[in-house]
């Protein structure tokens, strides 16, 4: 299992990230955020340590997809995502674009359902869904919600 990549260079492709390791080129799929965030590291060249891509690697009848993620807790969010039924991988990362984690997990914890409203393809009995199964994984690590909505 490819569990992380230390990419020599990172570059846009056409809704994704082109990262090379090592002589081989990887087509990664990302959510704008983490895309964002590659490449700024890439622009800005930060020499002090390398930048680690995690991954997740999906199997399908016909492909194999690399789908990659700026930190640990954004992949294991992703990962419970596509958990709940109807959620794909594009689903799965438009949600992730919807706030930092720490901001899901609070609407969650919140039960702010308004939230998530705004994410194309996910209506009510879907949240509903979301919420549930990120209530289930999170049970003991859901921050308090904030007594204002997060937006």
């Amino acid at each position: 299992m490819l569990n992380s990549i230390y990419p020599d260079l990172i570059l846009p492709g056409q809704g994704n990230l082109i990262a090379q390791v090592n002589g081989f080129t990887f087509a990664v799929e990302a959510s704008q955020v983490d895309i964002n965030y590659f490449l700024l590291l890439e622009e800005n060249d930060f020499d002090s340590e390398p930048a680690e891509i995690f991954t997740e690697m999906e199997l399908s009848d016909d492909k194999v997809t690399l789908v990659g993620f700026s930190s640990k807790d954004r992949r294991e969010l992703y990962k419970s995502l596509k958990n709940v039924p109807g959620i794909g991988t594009k689903s799965a990362l438009i949600i992730l674009d919807s706030g930092d984690v720490t901001d899901i997990l609070r609407a969650v914890s919140g039960k702010e359902t308004d939230f998530l409203r705004e994410v194309p393809g996910v209506g009510p009995k879907r949240i509903e869904s979301i919420f549930k199964e990120l209530e289930k994984k999170y049970s003991t690590a859901l921050p308090k919600p904030v007594p204002v909505r997060v937006s």
